[in-house]
């Protein structure tokens, strides 16, 4: 060493070198009990700074320059006996040298700490674990019999080009992958650590790499390794090293997070991990991070509160802050390097320069302009140098290079922020922060408590970023996350995407039948639900018809939306129901009309939206329904309500949408289905519902013009033929007044709307006189008895209105019907209270 140092490394005086460091190492490699004393001798005569300092030389050289033959003009050793032999090419020494470190690694050094009871116990007593050494003899034998068979290769095939292959990176741990050891030699580990950290050599970095791997693989002490922070000191050199080496680097840190006892978490290598998430502006680089924390995380759940979900939280937030400072910095000419948060990568040279005088207060001025314009340092190549290398060029003072190093780090985390507008990688944080809290009611806590729902609302308003986000939000279905949504929504006054994708969000949030959704609509109407929806529509007001197209085309999408979750809140859910028709329907029909919608072009959209609403049914809103037929399925109503807000809207429009309703309407009243033994299902369940809640009465005073013209038409015909269909159904005490009170002021006009459902000649009619036994009853106008002279045959309808009976007396008679004077009864109707029946 003494010599090269004079002399200078030459190709022969560095095949000569290795030949004798590989003569070295057989020697150590002799099981013996004086090993660990020729290895402390090895170290304090310098051994591993040769080794390092031969590495060093040999990377230097240039990658390109493996395949260079060694000078053939040296004095040969002879070492045939010693079972050594030396490679012909750059490449070949380098991987005996690395070989040499990665087998001084298992090798007891006698200064080392590492705990290694076994060794040290056998060096007390003057015996020697026969485990070890038998270990230790295994791979001597198969390592002199690979020597052998190298150097016979060597001396057969010297000038073959393919002599490198033998001293490839897959060979470095040839042979003792067999049995785990100990690691027992720091000093050659930090061999390996200086020279990554020191050489521009890609080939040499990634040999150190596979020879840390197969010592992270092989080693049976673990924490010992993790405890040198080997694995931390790589990691943060991934920002200056390319894709295949941050592969290697992430590959160690999950082996070794995998293997380790579950009770010990290597914090040093998650802190190192979380400052690349911090600070990190390479997106193939942090995507790397985070699929490796993904797989993490699957195995070992504990790693959800390693810190990282609190990085991706903040940086969440401060991208939802850039991206509504960036929309807000578009409606004016900002310089570039003004923004709160700006893509620094982007940066030209000038900018950099800038950046520089504005730290500390312009503490240094323009000094820097000149080195700055020379190197031509633009973003990019301020965020990628290392910080010693400003130190070094700036030729900063302790104190000056504190300074730009702090003003840099915070440079680092803003400019990582913009590295979401990677879509990719956003979905990916996005998806990353859903798996971290899936499952944790620790890091859903944190969550709301950042008020990262509100950061993650925020990027609703973001075309790009919406997907993402919606997913995100539908997932937090607690009733506070809920209750946040529902605030969030009814403070929003102009952005109509915004509302539509919260409203989105809502829809996915309740769809199914677990546990969760079923709490949301069981709260539904105590978190004022209700009350924010029906907002939405105030926020129209007076929209149409002045409004532009694409505004009217967005107000539409939003109250269908807004139908959507209503009829998903209600849907299955009868006091949701009934709390949603709490209010008058007429309330919620005027606001409908006061945003002016029927006056547009969505009219038709808005009478499906209705006819979905009473059925509670989700269908195409593109066409207002006709008059069913074919094999449509059957609609049964759920909402009779919303049939009278239709019937409404149906008066703002021409006569044929109103002839189509009122069709619609008809096939509905005397709707059934046909079971499978032939029998009518559910005849009277619409028309019950639609006679409840007093369908027949607002027709009349909705229509009332048009049922009393005297010029006929197919919709006066149409609402006659309604009138009677319900009619002829049980109605309550008001609708038969109401009916019987238009029998008296224009019989001639009802006897013919009666006569479109009989199709019965006139026939007298009896009007409600009284109520008798609280029974609603007919009878004869003004006496108890008529005689009838029927020409072709009697008709008898009955309305039965049963308020109440009698325990003393179940039953009572109704009618009776006889022929002439004869004793005979023809038809007697009693009523039986006690068991309810005829």
């Amino acid at each position: 060493t003494k010599q090269n140092q004079k002399k200078g490394l030459t190709m022969a005086s560095l095949s000569a070198t290795v030949v004798q460091l590989n003569i070295i190492h057989w020697m150590l490699r002799q099981s013996s009990k004086t090993t660990h004393l020729l290895m402390r001798d090895f170290q304090k005569n310098y051994g591993f700074e040769v080794l390092e300092g031969l590495l060093m030389a040999m990377s230097s050289v240039g990658d390109d320059r493996h395949d260079q033959r060694m000078d053939e003009m040296h004095i040969r050793v002879e070492i045939n006996d010693f079972g050594v032999s030396y490679p012909s090419h750059l490449m070949g020494l380098k991987t005996e040298v690395l070989r040499i470190v990665y087998d001084l690694v298992f090798i007891n050094d006698g200064l080392s700490n590492d705990g290694d009871s076994e060794m040290k116990s056998g060096n007390r007593d003057g015996r020697f674990d026969m485990k070890t050494a038998t270990m230790d003899d295994e791979d001597n034998n198969i390592n002199n019999n690979n020597n052998n068979n190298n150097n016979n290769n060597n001396n057969n095939n010297n000038n073959n080009n393919n002599n490198s292959e033998r001293h490839s990176l897959e060979s470095l741990a040839k042979g003792s992958t067999r049995c785990k050891r100990a690691i027992k030699s720091k000093a050659a580990l930090e061999v390996l650590e200086n020279l990554y950290m020191n050489t521009w050599s890609k080939w040499t970095r990634m040999a150190i790499l596979t020879c840390i791997t197969d010592i992270l693989h092989e080693c049976s002490n673990l924490s010992f390794l993790l405890d040198l922070h080997l694995i931390k000191k790589l990691l943060l050199q991934m920002p200056t090293v390319e894709s295949e080496e941050r592969k290697k680097i992430l590959a160690m840190l999950e082996f070794a997070i995998q293997h380790v006892d579950v009770h010990i978490m290597p914090s040093a290598e998650l802190g190192a991990l979380k400052l690349l998430l911090q600070q990190a502006t390479d997106t193939d680089m942090i995507k790397m991070i985070l699929q490796t924390f993904n797989k993490i995380v699957v195995t070992k759940p504990a790693y959800k509160h390693a810190g990282v979900v609190e990085v991706l939280m903040d940086r969440m937030i401060a991208f939802s802050q850039y991206l509504i400072s960036a929309r807000t910095s578009a409606l004016n000419k900002v310089a570039l390097n003004e923004l709160p948060l700006v893509e620094v990568r982007l940066w030209e040279i000038k900018d950099v320069m800038e950046w520089f005088r504005t730290i500390d207060n312009g503490r240094f001025g323009s000094q820097f302009d000149h080195v700055i314009e020379t190197l031509k340092i633009n973003g990019k190549a301020l965020l990628d140098q290392k910080y010693q290398w400003w130190q070094h060029t700036l030729q900063l003072q302790d104190e000056q290079h504190a300074i730009v190093v702090d003003h840099l780090n915070q440079l680092k985390q803003q400019a990582a922020t913009t590295t979401f507008n990677d879509h990719d990688l956003y979905v990916l944080v996005m998806d990353t922060l859903l798996n971290l809290m899936k499952d944790d009611d620790t890091n859903c806590k944190l969550f709301r408590e950042k008020r990262c729902n509100y950061a993650v609302f925020a990027l609703l308003k973001s075309h790009d970023h919406v997907d993402a986000a919606i997913k995100m939000i539908r997932h937090q279905m607690d009733e506070s996350s809920v209750t946040d949504l529902l605030s969030s929504l009814s403070r929003e006054k102009e952005s109509y995407e915004y509302r539509i994708h919260m409203l989105e969000a809502l829809r996915q949030m309740i769809q199914g039948s677990d546990a969760a959704v079923v709490n949301i609509k069981n709260s539904w109407h105590k978190l004022g639900g209700f009350t924010t929806l029906l907002s939405l529509f105030a926020t129209l007001d007076s929209l149409w018809p002045t409004c532009s197209a694409s505004i009217s085309q967005l107000a539409i999408g939003l109250m269908e939306k807004t139908f959507v979750i209503i009829i998903s809140i209600i849907m299955a859910h009868p006091r949701n129901r009934a709390y949603f028709w709490n209010s008058r329907w007429d309330t919620f029909a005027d606001a409908i009309l006061s945003t002016g919608v029927l006056q547009s072009s969505h009219g038709p959209t808005i009478f499906q939206l209705l006819f979905d609403l009473a059925m509670e049914e989700m269908t195409d809103t593109t066409s207002l329904p006709l008059h069913p037929g074919g094999n449509e399925r059957p609609r049964f109503l759920k909402n009779p309500e919303a049939v009278l807000i239709l019937l409404k809207f149906a008066t703002f429009c021409s006569e044929s949408v109103q002839v189509q309703i009122v069709q619609q309407l008809l096939s509905m009243a005397n709707l059934y289905v046909m079971d499978t033994f032939g029998a009518k299902q559910y005849l009277l369940r619409n028309k019950q519902l639609l006679v409840d809640v007093g369908t027949v009465q607002h027709v009349h005073e909705m229509y009332f013009n048009v049922l009393n013209s005297s010029t006929p038409s197919p919709l006066q015909k149409l609402l006659r033929q309604l009138i009677v269909e319900l009619g002829t159904h049980r109605l309550s005490p008001v609708e038969l007044n109401t009916i019987f009170r238009w029998a008296r002021e224009r019989n001639d006009r009802f006897h013919h709307v009666m006569e479109l459902l009989s199709g019965e000649p006139k026939f007298p009619f009896f009007e409600l006189e009284c109520f008798s036994r609280g029974v609603a009853c007919i009878k004869m106008g003004g006496q108890s008895h008529i005689n009838i002279q029927p020409e072709k045959g009697l008709s008898i309808a009955f309305w039965l209105n049963l308020q109440s009976s009698s325990s003393v007396t179940p039953e009572f008679s109704l009618c009776t019907l006889s022929k002439g004077h004869s004793s005979l009864n023809l038809l007697e109707m009693k009523y039986h209270s006690r068991y309810g029946r005829m």
